[in-house]
């Protein structure tokens, strides 16, 4: 997902809900709080933020069922590093 096609995509996504890959150990939930060349952030529903590299990620996709679900959330969210 390293093209600039894919990035455009990611950055239309920051601030909802999405899944990272499909299944397995790698996969998580969240909010996508951070979108930059070489990786994302994603902000977990254990209020824990994980960052991916870019290169690595297959899938990237928006649970449009939540995101329709919680448009009034006024949660903090955490500072997010930038390297």
């Amino acid at each position: 997902m390293s093209n600039e096609n894919n990035l455009s995509y990611l950055l239309s996504l920051i601030g909802r809900k999405v899944r990272t890959y499909k299944g397995g150990p790698e996969s998580r939930e969240g909010i996508l709080l951070q979108v930059k060349s070489d990786y994302i952030a994603l902000l977990t529903d254990q209020n824990e933020v994980v960052y991916y590299q870019t290169m690595h990620l297959k899938s990237v996709v928006e649970d449009t069922k939540a995101n329709l679900q919680s448009t009034t959330e006024a949660d903090t969210k955490p500072d997010v590093l930038n390297s």
